[in-house]
C-alpha cells in the first residue's frame, strides 16, 4: 500500500491509537529520519502570525475573555468569540460541520492539503486547524511564523505545546487530549474575518 494511502487510513483510527502509534513511530519528538522523509517533499506553509503569548496571557481580563477562536484569528474581542455568532448563527450542536459552517460565515475558508502527509498552503492567509471533542467542545490551532502551531484553550494561557508538552508541528498527530476528531484545516485572514 502506498504511504499516502496508509496515512489516510491512519487518520480514521481512534485518537488514542494514533497517539500510541505516533510515539512508537516518531517518538515524543518528531525530529527523526522517518518523519522527515515522509514530509520531505512538502511545501511549508507561511504565516504572518507571531507567537507572542504575553499578548494573550499577561492581562487577566484578556486571557479570560478571549478563547481559541479569538486566538486562531488573532483578534481580541473580549467576548469569548464563537463561530458564526457575529453573523447570527448558533450551532445546533458541537460537530465539525456545524462549527466549520460558523467559521465560514465569519470569513474563514476550508482548505485541503495536496497530500495527506503535508499541511495545506493558504492562499494569502494563515493556516488554522479545527478539532472536536465529540458532542462537547471545539478547539482551534494556528500556524505561527516559526513553522509550529500554537493554541489558547478557552480561558487558559496561549501556548505552543500539545497536551504532552511537545511542540506542535502538525495538529493532526499532536496530543490533543479529548479533542479526538480532527475536522479540517481552514484559512484565516484577520482583515477579512468578522468574529464576536
Amino acid at each position: 500500500m502506498m504511504l499516502e494511502g496508509m496515512m489516510m487510513n491512519f487518520f480514521n483510527v481512534p485518537m488514542q491509537v494514533r497517539q500510541h502509534c505516533n510515539r512508537q513511530i516518531f517518538g515524543n519528538q518528531m525530529n527523526n529520519a522517518m518523519y522527515t522523509e515522509m514530509t520531505r517533499s512538502c511545501q511549508n506553509p507561511q504565516s504572518s502570525f507571531v507567537y507572542q503569548p504575553e499578548m494573550w496571557n499577561s492581562n487577566p481580563a484578556v486571557q479570560s475573555n478571549n478563547n481559541c477562536y479569538n486566538y486562531v484569528n488573532d483578534i481580541m474581542t473580549n467576548t469569548f468569540a464563537q463561530p458564526g455568532r457575529a453573523n447570527g448563527y448558533t450551532p445546533p450542536s458541537t460537530t465539525g460541520p456545524n462549527m466549520q459552517y460558523g467559521t465560514e460565515l465569519d470569513g474563514m475558508v476550508r482548505i485541503e492539503p495536496t497530500s495527506p502527509n503535508c499541511l495545506p498552503i493558504p492562499n494569502g492567509g494563515n493556516l488554522a486547524a479545527l478539532v472536536i471533542w465529540p458532542d462537547t467542545d471545539y478547539h482551534f490551532y494556528r500556524l505561527d511564523n516559526d513553522g509550529t502551531f500554537s493554541h489558547k484553550p478557552g480561558q487558559t494561557a496561549a501556548r505552543n505545546v500539545d497536551n504532552s508538552g511537545e511542540m506542535i508541528r502538525d495538529p493532526r498527530i499532536a496530543d490533543r487530549g479529548p479533542y479526538s476528531v480532527f475536522h479540517c484545516f481552514l484559512e484565516t485572514n484577520s482583515n477579512n474575518v468578522n468574529i464576536m
